[in-house]
């Protein structure tokens, strides 16, 4: 926005074809495309398409990768990705892009912040701010949930179930602890 250049959203099955040889010529498409209109790119959950060559079962799906590396290579417009799965992205696609930003869980005033928006209230009570407190590990995407529990539930006290939901939420990306001396 800042700079005037409109986004062009790119999803997994907008580039995989079940053709062989399809979906690099997608890929080259959409860099054309972009190159074309000025936009940028922003490939959303780019490890479908971009994991690490080494495990690839098959011969096209190094070829997509390469193909995308190529087009990355020798693009005009800026290209962003978004990813939940860093690990598995190639190590050669890291390169090619200038900028890593990790986006890390919310701080205690976020929370509050998005806690208040999505119940639309204006106050905490002491509880609900010890037990956000406590919930370190919540993002953007656990108050989404509670936000679409609330539409298709108008008529709950969603205020009452939205601590357990925003705990569960944060449970699940708990490291699970093992059990005994052998691992």
């Amino acid at each position: 926005e800042t700079h005037g250049i409109e986004v062009m959203h790119i999803k997994c099955s907008d580039v995989l074809s079940k053709y062989v040889g399809e979906s690099e010529q997608n890929i080259a498409a959409l860099f054309r495309e972009a190159h074309r209109t000025k936009k940028l790119m922003l490939f959303d959950e780019v490890d479908s398409l971009l994991s690490k060559r080494e495990s690839a079962q098959a011969q096209h799906e190094v070829q997509l990768i390469n193909e995308l590396l190529s087009q990355l290579e020798c693009n005009t417009q800026p290209v962003f990705a978004a990813t939940n799965a860093l690990t598995a992205i190639d190590s050669a696609v890291m390169r090619r892009f200038d900028f890593k930003l990790t986006c890390d869980y919310l701080t205690e005033t976020q929370r509050h912040t998005l806690y208040r928006q999505v119940l639309g209230i204006t106050k905490l009570t002491n509880a609900e701010k010890d037990q956000l407190q406590v919930l370190q590990q919540l993002t953007p995407g656990d108050f989404a949930i509670l936000s679409r529990r609330m539409l298709f539930q108008p008529n709950h006290n969603h205020r009452s179930t939205a601590i357990p939901l925003l705990t569960e939420e944060n449970n699940r990306k708990q490291t699970p602890r093992h059990i005994g001396f052998i691992r």
